[in-house]
């Protein structure tokens, strides 16, 4: 029996970690950096077990996103994996759901960054329409590479919102998208 659990990156013990980026290197395999690691911690974990096997995990970060002219508090999706064996049971879907519902519930806008977008389209995510940026150092630095792959979940103050606005996160290491 599948159960879901919800937690913060600060209540987690280093087992559970330890277990996450077990997780996360049998998924993505040797494409997962210690980038990609860090860009999934900070935020809300929705980690499914299976007789307490660690078996699927989506992440929510906290990131601030600048469209158009406005600022918008965003739920960033991160490190959605399933274990390999597992996949095509619909864990990643339950783990999605679980993150639309946190992201409704705390966040003014949904995003994410995917090749993977059919899948998260069932969900409600949108493909962004507009040119994408990094903010560095106060300036807009076009990401045209990114351009493709960003998605939006439209939640509350953001359900008007024009996709084909510019859009933009903050820099970081690694992909900052």
């Amino acid at each position: 029996m599948i159960e879901i659990e919800r937690f913060q990156t600060d209540e987690a013990t280093g087992t559970f970690l330890n277990e996450l980026r077990e997780l996360l290197a049998k998924a993505f395999g040797s494409n997962f950096t210690g980038d990609d690691w860090e860009h999934g911690l900070g935020g809300t974990h929705i980690v499914l077990r299976d007789s307490r096997l660690l078996v699927a995990h989506a992440a929510i970060v906290p990131r601030r996103l600048y469209i158009g002219e406005d600022i918008f508090s965003g739920g960033y999706v991160e490190n959605v994996a399933t274990l390999p064996d597992r996949q095509h049971q619909g864990l990643a879907s339950l783990a999605i759901m679980e993150a639309n519902s946190t992201i409704v519930k705390r966040f003014e806008v949904g995003a994410l960054s995917s090749s993977s977008k059919d899948f998260y389209r069932k969900f409600g995510w949108e493909d962004w329409q507009g040119p994408s940026y990094v903010l560095t150092n106060n300036e807009w630095v076009r990401s045209e590479s990114e351009d493709d792959g960003i998605m939006i979940l439209r939640v509350g103050p953001s359900s008007n919102l024009n996709l084909e606005s510019r859009i933009a996160c903050d820099e970081r290491p690694g992909d900052s998208w």
